[in-house]
């Protein structure tokens, strides 16, 4: 929430984290970053998904520039995003003995 209000001028509203299964419900997005993790205990990947209309939004605020459709270009956007809260995300949470780490 702290990258989406300071890097791109967005108030977001967390939705309830969950983990992918074979019995998850099917998400709809057009685009989508990833990230593999590794821990001494798991190993797995985390994922920032998201509609056009949301991702473009993001993008025209994080850029400054306004946007109509996802580039080749713009696509960065969603990678740089994520991995801006997955640094964040990982000091955090190996300052409590997490041990995470990209793959």
């Amino acid at each position: 929430m702290q990258t989406l209000k300071v890097q791109c001028s967005i108030d977001a509203k967390p939705g309830k984290p969950f983990f992918k299964t074979k019995d998850s419900p099917k998400l709809t997005y057009e685009i989508a970053a990833i990230i593999g993790l590794t821990s001494s205990s798991f190993s797995g990947t985390i994922s920032l998904c998201f509609n056009k209309d949301v991702f473009l939004e993001i993008m025209n605020n994080m850029l400054g520039e306004k946007f109509t459709e996802i580039t080749d270009e713009l696509q960065d956007g969603a990678g740089e995003l994520l991995n801006i809260i997955f640094g964040h995300a990982k000091r955090v949470l190996n300052e409590q003995k997490y041990d995470i780490q990209k793959a």
